[in-house]
């Protein structure tokens, strides 16, 4: 896990060597903020380290928020494929 960790550092934030201490201090600071308020975590289901901390994160609201999602989406895909078909029909027709 730790290793998982320093490769998102190093891909993300540590891009060009740190001209200084107080450089590489800063980057750390913010990804380390970052890791643990703003980048959602898939071993947490979504949730940052800090929501699961805290308890504030809703994991059944969460799981029923991307089910509808990925109702939507399918919708969506069907209708475009449809309409797809129907504009190749008239293609071919004409």
């Amino acid at each position: 896990m730790v290793e998982a960790l320093f490769r998102q550092f190093k891909q993300r934030f540590y891009l060009k060597i740190s001209n200084s201490f107080a450089c590489l201090y800063q980057l750390i600071f913010k990804f380390v903020r970052q890791y643990n308020e703003v980048i959602p975590h898939s071993s947490l289901l979504g949730a940052t380290p800090l929501e699961k901390y805290q308890g504030i994160f809703d994991e059944a609201f969460f799981k029923s928020s991307i089910r509808s999602s990925l109702r939507e989406s399918k919708k969506l895909r069907i209708e475009n494929f449809k309409e797809c078909n129907r504009c190749m029909r008239k293609f071919l027709i004409s």
